[in-house]
Formats: structure tokens, C-alpha cells, sequence
């Protein structure tokens, strides 16, 4: 009689651990975005938009999308909030004063804020509380 309940016990832990192993690998597998946290963007994810006077960046599912852009100088990037949680863009090194600020207010759904290149060079920037919401513009002549 104690045989047939420990072997279920044992069927059922066994069975359980399968569930959660599969759901935890088997989510991480099939994920395949280019922006995942910890995956820098290959040179060939880099959103041409030297077309543009004005770009729109949205910042989504705690991302920054398109991550890497390429503009001519003179343009204005808009980023634009479509998260329920507050962001804000900053340079990613606080010492880089060269274009985007080092520090800015947080804003919240439906919220923007815009800034015009006028330096030609690479900005990376961040959302300070989001640390690894990152992406980079890349000003061309």
C-alpha cells in the first residue's frame, strides 16, 4: 500500500519539475528579440533614418525601439512613452556632456521629450531607472 503512494509522489514531483524547467527554459529559448537586456545590437540594426527631420523613438515594453539609429545632424529625435511606467533618456555615460543631458525628469504614458543633434559623433543613452533600456544615435554629416 505504500509503494503505489510513493511512487505517485515521486511521479507528480518529477512531473512538476518538467512543467517549471520547460517553462522557464522554453520562455527564454523562444525569445528572439535583438533587444533583449544583456545583447548588443549588430551593426546591421541600425535604423537609417538620415532621411528625416524629426525621428520617433518609442519606448515600449521597457525598450527602446529602434535601439540604434543613424541621422543626419540638425535632426530632432522625439522619444515618446507608450509604457504605463515612467522613463526618461540620458546619456548613458554621466560624463559625456557632449549632447544629450546627464540627468532629466522622469515622464509617464503619452509623455515626450525631443532633442536636436547638432554634433556629429555616437550618443548612447539610457533610462536612468531602467538601466538596461539603452540605445544610441548615430549623427552623420
Amino acid at each position: 500500500m505504500k509503494r503505489p503512494v510513493i511512487i505517485g509522489i515521486i511521479v507528480a514531483v518529477i512531473a512538476i519539475g518538467g512543467v517549471i524547467a520547460w517553462m522557464v527554459l522554453g520562455s527564454n529559448s523562444q525569445n528572439t528579440d535583438s533587444t533583449r537586456v544583456g545583447d548588443a545590437p549588430a551593426a546591421s540594426d541600425v535604423t537609417d533614418k538620415t532621411d528625416a527631420t524629426v525621428v520617433t523613438v518609442n519606448m515600449k515594453n521597457t525598450a527602446f525601439t529602434p535601439q540604434k539609429i543613424k541621422i543626419k545632424k540638425g535632426t530632432t529625435v522625439k522619444w515618446v512613452n507608450e509604457d504605463d511606467i515612467r522613463h526618461n533618456v540620458v546619456a548613458a555615460d554621466e560624463n559625456d556632456e557632449r549632447a544629450l543631458p546627464t540627468q532629466a525628469s522622469l515622464f509617464g504614458k503619452g509623455g515626450t521629450y525631443q532633442f536636436t543633434f547638432t554634433t556629429v559623433g555616437t550618443f548612447d543613452y539610457k533610462c536612468t531607472p531602467h538601466p538596461f533600456m539603452t540605445g544610441s544615435v548615430e549623427v552623420v554629416e
